[in-house]
């Protein structure tokens, strides 16, 4: 009450309570039906227990929406998950709008309506700004919006979800983003409940304009069992939300402080970069090393400068200045700081740059005069402005702020808003349907093995590969080692000898792998002393024989593969394959459907990647070849739920194409 009051709430405000007869100087009264008129909204703070009987008064008396404060619900366990269902049953069976429960309000500061219990809005008066934040946490609400406060951004709505029964994280951003005074909607997310529905509304505020930025908490076992005790969400993998959230378009930050500098980038820059260059200029040699450092290790760029700018900017420095990029002006920041405007003008209309990045150290002296300079520099320019301001008078970034101008404090935290501003950045997105004949064929295949659940042996998997038209590497079955050694003598070349049996996914951990086998004789021993090892590392598992298979050449060795998430339903993953998997992990993720620009997109997030690309003068791999493989696996995925999880490892991949050497399918009931 005393926010709204504070907040200047222009609509009535009426207590309810039938222990006082007033609150803040306002009559009370005993009930809902007392009231003299309907509010648009209820505020409930009552026991848990009495909490579904106050909803059935609300709606009975026409109150549209209600706000539910109250905790010990589904996050408390025990009779809490009864409470719960028994308020999502009130729910579902009525029109009413519900936040919560476990709530710590709602807040429109746009329009002066702030129920939202805090101590971190304060008593400060401050006006609001383009940020929305919706949270699973409500102290991480108020938290964000005082630090959009403080940075004089401002703060334009303020969510708390709770247990999320009513309205859901995908209504609030849908609903924010529809705004226009909104320009980007944070989100603390510590489950995903409908993923669909989440993606849409990242879409529609794309449609918008609106960039959604989203910080998923619950990333270790002990983050997990935190957030379950919290809102009784499910975590989930932190990889597979990060990646799909940033394939739907959403921003994903990995802290607080990230978060914080996101909403200040998006609430004050509008313009978006064509491309990841950026020119920096500076008083601070030191600075501009740091700057370059820190852009370099985001996979951002500081290129030269066009010979004609970089001599335009030489005229007028000093001696002891630089004219490359980073720009040093030296100690002309000090004795002429009016002169900083052109130099950022000068950066600014080099065709090779992207992002201006004028960063300041140390100003003390005429401060006002060097923010003007950058607020002039930056409206007579339509690419992006990211400012630095490194020590100085600590006024300098709220200035800049106050112009419009994200500021941040170091070289490393300006780069990494330039990093989210180019990531913000749509992409066109193709789509492929899988309308191809050879899924006909793949699930026909399938069709042999309905009724199974579990894994599927090496040569059942390869054929459901193979069905895909996945190529894969030529092999022979054999039911015992005499036959194994006359299966090795139709090959040409060398050959890898592998265990047959439903129970080793795994054939290598028991011993069931041996490589470059030639001929009969050496096939056949093999296959003996591997029964032996068999036997001895897995005794229960069960051998139905032997499989014989071309060894196949090739440069690098990759993982395509496919798992079912709780939450996003198929996730494709990419990444080096081989013993690799395990030692050096290295992996991409997407959710299906996706098209061949998102697939060469998830190959350049490799840390491997180069080894795809030309080494030491020798041509590159087939990549074409692995994203034939990857959209394959997609699609497969999307066509045929009963599989539940696909590896094909390793992908064996050369100039001329890729081969499927080993693979595993997963079938589920």
């Amino acid at each position: 009450m005393q926010y709204l009051e504070r907040y200047g709430f222009s609509g009535g405000i009426f207590p309810v309570n039938p222990r006082r007869r007033e609150v803040l100087g306002r009559s009370c009264v005993p009930n809902v039906a007392a009231l003299v008129e309907v509010p648009d909204m209820a505020v409930i703070a009552v026991p848990a227990v009495g909490v579904a009987e106050v909803m059935r008064d609300c709606q009975a008396s026409g109150v549209q929406a209600q706000t539910i404060y109250t905790s010990g619900f589904a996050e408390a366990g025990g009779d809490g998950e009864a409470r719960e269902a028994e308020l999502r049953d009130l729910i579902a069976d009525s029109e009413t709008l519900v936040c919560g429960p476990n709530s710590q309000g709602v807040a429109n500061f746009l329009d002066s309506m702030v129920a939202y219990f805090t101590s971190e809005l304060g008593s400060d008066d401050a006006p609001p700004g383009p940020v929305g934040f919706v949270s699973h946490s409500g102290v991480m609400g108020g938290v964000v919006a005082r630090e959009c406060i403080d940075r004089g951004v401002g703060a334009g709505y303020l969510v708390s979800l709770g247990n999320e029964a009513g309205i859901s994280l995908a209504d609030t951003i849908a609903y924010m983003a529809s705004d226009p005074r909104i320009r980007v909607v944070g989100a603390y997310v510590e489950g995903v409940r409908d993923a669909g529905a989440l993606r849409e509304a990242i879409s529609q505020a794309q449609d918008h304009g609106v960039v959604v930025v989203i910080l998923k908490g619950g990333r270790g076992d002990a983050a997990v069992r935190a957030v379950a005790s919290h809102t009784s969400a499910l975590a989930g993998d932190w990889a597979t939300h990060a990646a799909a959230l940033r394939q739907w378009g959403a921003v994903v930050v990995e802290d607080l402080d990230g978060m914080f500098d996101a909403l200040e980038l998006f609430a004050l820059c509008r313009a978006r970069p064509a491309g990841p260059s950026i020119g920096v200029i500076t008083n601070s040699g030191g600075i501009g090393v740091l700057c370059a450092d820190a852009a370099t290790s985001l996979g951002l760029d500081i290129p030269p400068l066009s010979p004609d700018v970089e001599a335009s900017i030489a005229e007028r420095l000093p001696a002891f200045g630089s004219p490359r990029n980073p720009v040093d002006v030296a100690l002309q920041l000090l004795t002429e700081p009016e002169r900083l405007g052109f130099y950022i003008e000068a950066v600014a209309g080099d065709p090779g740059i992207d992002i201006v990045m004028p960063f300041p150290g140390v100003t003390r002296r005429s401060v006002e005069t060097v923010v003007g300079e950058i607020a002039d520099a930056a409206a007579a320019t339509d690419k992006p402005v990211i400012a630095g301001w490194l020590g100085g008078d600590p006024e300098g970034p709220k200035l800049l702020r106050a112009a419009s101008i994200p500021a941040y404090p170091t070289p490393e935290r300006a780069a990494r808003a330039a990093r989210l501003l180019l990531d913000a950045v749509p992409t066109p997105t193709d789509m492929e349907d899988g309308s191809v004949d050879y899924f006909d064929e793949a699930l026909t295949v399938l069709s042999r093995f309905r009724g199974r659940c579990g894994p599927l042996t090496e040569q059942e998997s390869i054929s459901i590969v193979d069905a895909c038209g996945v190529h894969v590497a030529r092999a022979e079955y054999a039911e015992d080692a005499e036959a194994a050694g006359a299966a090795a003598e139709k090959f040409n070349g060398p050959v890898a000898l592998k265990i047959s049996s439903l129970d080793l996914p795994h054939k290598s951990d028991a011993g069931g792998v041996v490589l470059n086998l030639q001929g009969a004789t050496q096939t056949s021993e093999a296959a003996r002393r591997m029964l032996k090892t068999v036997a001895t590392r897995a005794p229960d598992a069960r051998i139905d024989g032997f499989l014989i298979e071309e060894m196949v050449s090739g440069r690098v060795e990759l993982l395509v593969g496919m798992h079912r998430d709780d939450t996003f339903g198929p996730v494709v993953v990419v990444g080096l394959g081989g013993t690799l998997v395990e030692i050096a992990p290295d992996r991409a993720l997407r959710v299906p459907p996706f098209g061949r620009s998102e697939v060469r997109a998830m190959l350049r997030e490799l840390r491997s990647y180069a080894v795809l690309e030309s080494v030491r003068g020798s041509p590159p791999v087939d990549i074409e070849a692995v994203m034939d493989v990857v959209l394959r696996v997609g699609a497969l995925a999307l066509k045929a739920p009963e599989i539940a999880a696909l590896d094909i490892n390793p992908l064996i991949v050369s100039e001329t194409g890729a081969v499927a050497a080993d693979a595993l399918v997963v079938l589920r009931s």
